[in-house]
């Protein structure tokens, strides 16, 4: 008898969490250069690139454009696909409506499967924090795909008995692990044992685990396909790759087998630089050439419930097995000697004392916490668990909600803002065992750095100071390979300082005012109140009051400022918290003195320094807003240059196009300050057009960019100019979906052309998507249902033009959309 040949492919999506801890944002990461930081680079490179995959032909016209997670078998962690939710939509989008279509070829089975919540290793965590794992993994994965997980991915796969368990008291059906994870297998009711040590195990169907009448199945992933797809560059030919995925069938056995394969979903795009288009290759075409039923394991073990029973391997010291490291889970608490490929000479024994401070420190936070919340919250982990949510929304009506639900009485908002503290400082003490401070090789690299900041801010909003000298007697034991610092002076240096985050806000708030008049408003978590303020000229110097506020969590910091420039910094800060009366009116007259020239013998310096006030500059800027600040003041500084520049260009225009048809070289400063003026000019135009779709509005433009090339003076364009074009292409393309007619497609060749007449280079991607979507959207539906109808030349005009552009100008291949007309 012949089986289907049934193939799983699984990708599992993950990034740790990046934000700073204080400010819920992910701060600008060097080495992810030229994106902000990782996960903006990984998001082009494979999440978002595997949403909408290109499948190519002999001249690289796109065949078809296929969403990869339709067919993938995946999990997305909660960290990862709540960043998406708020930064990338249409990709977070495209995921969940891949889920959903999934279950339609799946008999009701998604290709989603949940993650444990913040990526812990979970052997090497207490039961109470495994369980809150799998309660929040799971929350996650029904918030965002309105459905009960059938399957968890649990982090490095990594595995004992206590984490099976909860897995089955938590309703979790089957999870993903390595073949070298299993010690012994045998028919279900059966007493006989067979080893399958070292990876021995026949991956190709599920296995069952017993525990206390309960049951959690098990896939353990071929491990040679995936460790080629990883490491040995398969994903190079979507031929070759069927080709080993086939080779992996095998021969028949007499039953229905499953062909699975488990690696990071980074391979597909990220690790491997086009990997998602040989995925969706092997969707489109290849799958189907090696007679591939391409599933879900939610699919499979329906129909073909385990008959063997498995038993797990226990690890070193019986802590459990991961996939990642030969010693069990040894890699993520001690220099077991699993590394990243780490120089010569390098070691891990860091890990053992980051883990160990960690452990020392999460004991006290918990029992600060159980003991302090009881008393107003009656069950405070159930309340823990519910404020997870909360803080995503942080508004007062689902703050109100929340203490209604779990108060045991009335609480006072004092009581309230220090209750939803020690929440935060909950949730950030499990976020401090996120396992990839221990995977790489150092302790001063990003990871093991992130994970002391959310313990820094454990224990800050836990009022209790005194446990970062508990940690840090731990810390002083590691030693950095890299630099030799041990992990206490990493804190001291990269840690400590955002304890002082209401100051750092109020100085970027003041000096925001200062350079650019920005009033009241929201900093990440912050809200800022300006009041009492005066600018004056003299010494650039600003004063005022403002105040620093995080609503949601009851926190409020009140300065008095002033800004001045001195002669050893552009810009500087002086912060007085909570002055007196009397204070603030003597600093005030002293620095209105000062301004009207009245004190010259003293300096704004002098004044700050003999009041006590905290000084800032420029360097205590948040690092991303610091940029900003100052482009944003240099702007405003050009403005008048510019302007200067475009009037000395129209009253001397004529006299330099003169020169330039006698052939006379321009004056370098009169190049320059042409190219200014253009410069100048252009953007203007950009910035009336910015939102209109008529091409024949640009004419200016490109009058502008022509008259440029005449004069042979470079005029530089900007992201402004590409965003204004492509959002109009992109606007005139929706358009066809409403009104498919030939003046809009005229209209869009034309915004291509002016787009070349620029001389932009710009990424076409999001325009092929629309059009390709329309071609098989609502020209197939007109086109290949025609039965018959007889149809006006107009819309065979129509059509000619849209093949023809998708064609000429956007790299589709139009021959099955041309078969159509015939």
């Amino acid at each position: 008898m012949q089986f289907e040949k049934y193939l799983t492919i699984h990708g599992h999506f993950y990034q740790p969490p990046r934000e700073n801890p204080w400010l819920g944002v992910i701060e600008r990461q060097d080495s992810a250069t030229p994106f902000h930081n990782w996960n903006e680079r990984i998001t082009a490179e494979c999440y978002k690139a595997n949403t909408l995959s290109r499948t190519l032909d002999s001249k690289g016209r796109i065949l078809d454009i296929v969403s990869n997670y339709k067919y993938l078998s995946f999990n997305i962690g909660p960290t990862l696909i709540n960043w998406l939710q708020e930064y990338h939509p249409a990709t977070y989008e495209a995921i969940i409506e891949s889920d959903l279509a999934s279950r339609a070829l799946n008999g009701g089975h998604g290709n989603a499967m949940a993650q444990v919540y913040n990526h812990v290793i979970m052997p090497l965590a207490g039961r109470r924090e495994q369980e809150l794992q799998i309660i929040l993994g799971k929350r996650d994965f029904v918030r965002h795909f309105g459905r009960e997980p059938e399957a968890m991915w649990l982090a490095e796969t990594a595995i004992n008995r206590t984490t099976a368990e909860l897995l089955m008291d938590h309703g979790i059906r089957f999870t993903i692990l390595s073949p070298f994870q299993a010690r012994r297998i045998r028919k279900i009711g059966e007493d006989h044992w067979t080893d399958v040590r070292n990876g021995a195990i026949d991956t190709t169907m599920p296995y069952r685990i017993f525990s206390n009448g309960k049951h959690l199945d098990v896939f353990f992933f071929n491990k040679g396909v995936s460790t080629s797809v990883a490491f040995e560059h398969l994903l190079r030919d979507a031929n070759r790759f069927g080709e080993r995925l086939s080779s992996a069938w095998g021969k028949e056995a007499g039953r229905p087998k499953l062909i699975n394969i488990c690696t990071d979903g980074e391979s597909y795009g990220h690790h491997e630089p086009f990997g998602d288009m040989c995925l969706s290759a092997f969707f489109s075409s290849i799958a189907q050439k090696f007679r591939f039923r391409v599933t879900n394991y939610g699919y499979f073990l329906e129909r073909f419930s385990p008959f063997m029973e498995v038993e797990l391997e226990q690890g070193g010291e019986g802590k459990g097995t991961s996939w990642s490291c030969s010693h069990g889970v040894d890699r993520w608490r001690k220099n077991c000697g699993c590394s990243a490929g780490s120089r010569a000479g390098w070691n891990q024994e860091w890990r053992t004392p980051l883990r160990e401070g960690l452990n020392k420190v999460k004991e006290e936070l918990d029992k600060t916490f159980e003991q302090a919340v009881r008393e107003y919250l009656p069950d405070p982990w159930a309340a823990f668990i519910d404020f997870v949510d909360l803080r995503r929304e942080r508004s007062q009506e689902k703050t109100d909600g929340f203490f209604a639900k779990h108060a045991g009485k009335n609480v006072e908002d004092r009581e309230r803002a220090k209750l939803l503290q020690l929440m935060e400082s909950q949730l950030n003490s499990l976020l401090m065992f996120t396992s990839c401070a221990w995977f790489f090789d150092d302790i001063s690299g990003l990871e093991p750095l992130q994970n002391m900041r959310y313990a820094a801010r454990a224990i800050e909003m836990s009022g209790r100071p005194e446990l970062h000298e508990v940690l840090l007697r731990e810390l002083e034991k590691a030693r950095s390979n890299a630099g030799g610092e041990t992990g206490k002076s990493l804190y001291e240096k990269h840690v400590r300082p955002m304890l002082g985050t209401p100051p750092l806000i109020a100085n970027q708030a003041a000096m925001e005012w200062a350079l650019l008049g920005k009033e009241n408003g929201g900093y990440f978590f912050y809200e800022i109140a300006l009041s009492g303020r005066e600018r004056f000229e003299n010494h650039g110097l600003a004063l005022g009051d403002l105040e620093v506020r995080d609503p949601f969590l009851g926190l409020r910091k009140k300065y008095f400022f002033f800004c001045a420039e001195t002669e050893d910094a552009f810009l500087k800060t002086w912060l007085g918290e909570d002055l007196s009366h009397d204070a603030r009116s003597a600093l005030v007259g002293k620095l209105t003195r000062l301004a009207r020239g009245e004190l010259s013998f003293i300096s704004p310096s002098e004044i700050g320094n003999e009041s006590g006030l905290a000084c800032y500059t420029l360097s205590d800027l948040l690092e991303h807003h610091r940029e900003e600040i100052l482009v944003r003041a240099m702007s405003q500084a050009f403005d008048g240059l510019k302007k200067t520049a475009l009037n000395f260009f129209l009253k001397n225009e004529e006299m330099i196009k003169r020169m330039v048809k006698f052939g006379v070289d321009l004056p370098s400063e009169v190049r320059l300050t042409v190219s200014y003026a253009l410069h100048h000019k252009l953007q203007c135009e950009m910035e009336y057009l910015h939102g209109e779709t008529d091409p024949r509005k640009f004419g200016n433009a490109v009058e502008l960019i022509q008259l440029a090339s005449r004069l042979q003076i470079p005029v530089k364009t900007t992201d402004f100019e590409k965003k204004v074009l492509l959002k109009t292409l992109y606007m005139k393309l929706n358009s066809l979906f409403r009104k498919p007619d030939a003046g809009t497609l005229q209209e869009v060749r034309s915004i291509t052309e002016i787009i070349s007449a620029l001389g932009l280079k710009v990424d076409l991607a999001p325009a092929q998507n629309v059009l390709f979507n329309f071609l098989k959207g609502p020209f197939t539906e007109l086109w290949g249902k025609r039965e018959g109808r007889e149809i006006g030349q107009e819309a065979y005009r129509f059509a000619e033009m849209a093949l023809d552009l998708a064609d000429g100008v956007f790299g589709i291949n139009v021959d099955r959309f041309r078969a159509l007309l015939k």
